[in-house]
Formats: C-alpha cells, sequence, structure tokens
C-alpha cells in the first residue's frame, strides 16, 4: 500500500528535542491517531500497526517521549510524570483534523490515561492496551520498596527493569528485534518510578474518562499487573466502553501472534466513532 512517510524533530514546551514520525494514507485520513509507546522503546515499533491503520484510511503521528528513543533526555527518567504531557502536546500539533485518537501501551497507557484525565483536549476516542497500572506480582516487594526510598534521596539512579523480551509476544521474531533493537535499554531510574507512583495515585482517584474507550489488555500479562488492568476495566466508567481480555496472549498484544487481525479490529472501532 501507497503511505506517506515524514520524519520531524518537536520543541516541547520546556525546551525538550522529540523524535516524531507521521504516517499517512494516499488520499484524506478519515481519522488520526496519537500514538504513545511502551516504557524503554520507541515509536518505531509501531510501524506495522500504522500501516495497517494507513490501510484503512487512518493517519497515525508516533512520538519517542523524553528519554527514549531518539529524543532528548536521561534514559527512562523524568522529574514528573506530567512532563510526558508536554511531549503530548508538542505531538498533538501533527495530528490534523477533527477525529482525533489517542493510542497509548504499557506506560504509554499511563501516559494517555493520565493525559485525559487532566487535559480538556477533545478526543474522539481513546484506545489502552495492556496499561501499566500497577507491577506484577513477579516484582519482589523489597524490590519496590528500594525503589520509593531511592526515588526521594537519589532519582537518576538506575536499576535494570526487569522486562524479559520473552514475555513480550509468542512472535519469536519480535522478540528477537526486540533484544537486538539499539534503542531499547534495560534500566529504569529510581525518579522516573517515583512519578509513575504519583500518575497511579491521580488514576486511583478517578473512576470515568469522557471519551469513548477501547481498553484491551492480555491475560498472560507479566510485564504489568493483568490483575489491576482487569480491575480497572470494571472500574472505569465512559460513555462507550469497550473491554477486551486476549486470553493467552502477552504484554504486547499489539505484536501478538493474532496482530493482523487486532489491528484491523481496532481501526474498525475507530472508524465507527469517526
Amino acid at each position: 500500500m501507497t503511505m506517506s512517510h515524514t520524519e520531524t524533530t518537536l520543541r516541547a514546551a520546556d525546551g525538550a528535542a522529540l523524535f516524531a514520525q507521521r504516517f499517512a494514507p494516499p488520499a484524506a485520513a478519515t481519522a488520526e491517531v496519537l500514538v504513545l509507546h511502551g516504557y524503554a522503546e520507541h515509536s518505531g515499533r509501531y510501524r506495522e500497526l500504522a500501516e495497517a491503520f494507513c490501510a484503512k484510511g487512518i493517519a497515525v503521528v508516533a512520538v519517542d517521549l523524553r528519554g527514549h528513543g531518539t529524543s532528548s533526555g536521561r534514559r527512562g527518567y523524568v522529574k514528573r510524570f506530567e512532563e510526558y504531557h508536554l511531549d503530548v502536546d508538542a505531538a498533538l500539533t501533527l495530528v490534523q483534523g477533527q477525529k482525533r485518537f489517542l493510542l497509548g501501551h504499557s506506560a504509554g497507557g499511563l501516559v494517555a490515561l493520565d493525559y485525559v484525565s487532566s487535559k480538556k483536549t477533545p478526543w474522539a476516542g481513546l484506545v489502552i492496551t495492556s496499561p501499566m497500572l500497577g507491577l506484577p506480582a513477579s516484582v519482589p516487594k523489597a524490590k519496590i520498596l528500594a525503589g520509593r526510598i531511592l526515588g526521594a534521596l537519589l532519582p537518576t539512579m538506575t536499576l535494570p527493569s526487569g522486562i524479559d523480551p520473552n514475555d513480550l509476544t509468542h512472535d519469536r521474531s519480535i522478540v528477537e528485534a526486540y533484544r537486538s533493537d539499539p534503542l531499547v535499554f534495560t534500566t529504569a531510574s529510581a525518579g522516573w518510578f517515583k512519578a509513575v507512583q504519583t500518575a497511579w495515585a491521580r488514576l486511583a482517584a478517578r473512576d470515568r474518562v469522557e471519551q469513548p474507550l477501547l481498553f484491551a489488555y492480555a491475560e498472560r500479562d507479566r510485564v504489568v499487573s493483568m490483575a489491576a488492568n482487569a480491575a480497572f476495566a470494571e472500574r472505569i466508567q465512559s460513555p462507550d466502553k469497550t473491554v477486551w481480555r486476549r486470553d493467552g496472549e502477552m504484554h504486547e498484544i499489539l505484536n501478538e501472534t493474532g496482530r493482523v487481525k487486532l489491528h484491523a479490529e481496532i481501526a474498525d472501532w475507530i472508524l465507527k466513532r469517526a
């Protein structure tokens, strides 16, 4: 399929330099989607999704959040979680038209939910996949406690993130590509973890989003808390809520072996609301 692809560098309000790319179908787009990637990865891993959307007449903008990919900033570090809101604001300058959708995966899903809970930006819909709403039970409590203490005392100190590429998807080619990707990193800063906890606290106090919501999570997720995602899916209210539990799938449902069908289903959900 013919698809235009452009790359650019944006400036957030605080001066952060952000790499962004835009994928557009040959004809006028019916809708546009801003994609927010997960922790320690980058926008380039969403090209296949962008191609699937463009084939359906949906344009895609994907941005490397600060501290990720080729954007500026210390790897995996923010002083405040709201810094990511500035990245979304900057990326929105590339999103055209009135039918704008926000798609966030994993930590990007947390950014998306936190952003729409505190901003009045109009969205036609919100797509959240495998959001980071809690840590899996396998993470030792001592490590969580250490992260909280270090977040206050030594925020730039890094620890292993604990993300096992084998826990991402059943597609071995995706796992190996992730493992060898020079833009993927394997650490997490204590300050970032502290910032994440503030976002969790804000979301815990909210029980509604005002946008149509597609919430999809993996039944075999070992990267984030499946239990937290299931509980949020049950609790959150929306004027138009759709929940998909992906039985048998792992964390990166957008990269799972059944992703072609899933990409089309998400695109159809978007088009019905555009």
